[in-house]
């Protein structure tokens, strides 16, 4: 809930209360409606609100007053913001400094699997969305202050994300560009990877917005080190890179942990702590296998 720094004037608006017998409308009775609140009804945090509803045919009288403090509320916001900054920043260090090594050593290209690096660029898609939204959607035209809150970690996300997609491009490019002969083989082979890439990225990424608020989905989203497992497994090669392993995917996951595992979120989630137990408990399995590899 934002707040605006002007009083809106009060505002007088006619109505109808129906009422019914059963499905069937019996009598409608004019009522008059007048609001003064200040501030903007985003949520049900309101600084003030005192809402009046008369109606001199059916004797109704109804007032409501409300009044909160929303410092609480933008302590969260602010510290949100500060947080989820910190972890986009994070990812991007992470992610340039594997490119960097893999520019140095080219044989991770042989090591490091696609498939865990897509899907972490679903969750930066998915994070950027998330941000992006309620930076335009929930905060926008209320508080410069919380607007910058959610726009720059949805730009830091966004800007991750193409990164990361560099990443993709170059891990491909350095296990496969070597057995083409020709460079039209090689367009066809990079335009055959980006179309079956595409159509794997959307669909999941459309499987996880349209399912995010599915603790199942959340818990099988941070699968990132299952196919890393299989694909060391499959091809006997180990990858000790922390860039990867700890930067790459763990700093993403603090997001669901702080929405369903702390009580004071700003968004007022109910906390699932079975959900954050879970969720630890999985990441820590696959690292341990991911360690004994």
């Amino acid at each position: 809930m934002c707040i605006r720094d002007r009083k809106w004037t009060t505002q007088k608006h006619n109505m109808k209360i129906v009422i019914y017998d059963g499905m069937t409308p019996i009598q409608e009775v004019p009522c008059e409606v007048s609001a003064e609140m200040v501030g903007v009804i985003r949520s049900s945090h309101l600084n003030d609100l005192n809402l009046t509803i008369r109606s001199s045919l059916c004797s109704l009288n109804i007032d409501i007053s409300l009044r909160t403090n929303p410092t609480n509320y933008i302590v969260k916001l602010t510290l949100y913001g500060i947080f989820v900054t910190f972890i986009a920043v994070i990812l991007l260090y992470a992610t340039f400094n594997l490119i960097t090594k893999l520019a140095d050593y080219p044989v991770q290209g042989q090591q490091i699997s696609l498939l865990s690096v897509g899907m972490s660029l679903v969750w930066d898609c998915s994070l950027y969305s998330l941000h992006s939204s309620l930076a335009i959607n929930f905060f926008g035209g209320t508080s410069l202050d919380y607007f910058t809150f959610f726009l720059v970690p949805g730009v830091l996300f966004l800007i991750q994300f193409f990164l990361e997609f560099n990443y993709i491009l170059r891990l491909w490019d350095s296990r496969y560009a070597p057995h083409f002969n020709t460079r039209r083989e090689y367009l066809e082979g990079i335009v055959t990877f980006l179309l079956k890439f595409l159509i794997l990225f959307l669909g999941s990424l459309y499987v996880v917005n349209r399912y995010l608020a599915s603790p199942w989905i959340i818990i099988i989203s941070a699968s990132f080190y299952v196919p890393q497992i299989i694909h060391s497994a499959w091809n006997k090669s180990v990858v000790r890179e922390s860039s990867y392993f700890l930067g790459l995917f763990l700093p993403k996951l603090l997001i669901p942990i702080y929405f369903y595992g702390c009580p004071n979120n700003f968004l007022e989630l109910k906390p699932m702590p079975w959900l954050v137990a879970v969720l630890l408990s999985w990441i820590f399995v696959q690292l341990c296998v991911s360690g004994l590899q």
